[in-house]
């Protein structure tokens, strides 16, 4: 019994040691927390109001934020990251406007998993797509994917 005790207290003490040592922004013990957001429909609705008011590089900004882009223990590719942020920034032409951002889809499944679709007419005559999806995490919501389409006006679709 008293050996028993003995090796607990040094398997503690070799614990406190080696924490000590290594230091507290160390990968092996500390991570920043992923980005959670306990209100996502506030998170969405500013996203929309971003994309009405064309204001793309902050979206982009937003995103990277909610999304965890820049996030150590995602570990995206930066420059995959970086030509999503360019072609976003890209996406609506100085002259076009954005007639309106409509929630066309708002999907829930089970208690944890949720899609969202935002649909925007620009005054080219695009319609674009804005595609969200959210999970429940530890303590919140985290935005986990995102992608965007845009699906043109064609009088014969079917036609190439």
């Amino acid at each position: 019994m008293k050996i028993i005790r003995h090796f607990r207290h040094l398997v503690l003490s070799v614990f406190l040691a080696v924490a000590v040592w290594v230091p507290a922004n160390s990968s092996v013990f500390a991570q920043a927390p992923l980005n959670e957001t306990a209100d996502p429909d506030m998170q969405l609705a500013s996203l929309a109001r971003l994309i009405r008011e064309k204001r793309m590089n902050d979206f982009f900004s937003l995103l990277t934020t909610l999304a965890n882009l820049d996030h150590k223990i995602k570990n995206y590719d930066t420059k995959s990251i970086e030509k999503l942020g360019q072609n976003l920034t890209n996406l609506f032409s100085e002259n076009e406007s954005v007639h309106y951002v409509d929630k066309v889809v708002d999907e829930t499944h089970g208690y944890s998993l949720r899609k969202v679709v935002y649909m925007a007419y620009t005054s080219t005559d695009r319609w674009i797509y804005f595609t969200f999806v959210l999970k429940r995490g530890a303590r919140a919501w985290q935005f986990t994917r995102f992608s965007y389409s845009i699906d043109t006006i064609k009088l014969f679709p079917d036609k190439k």
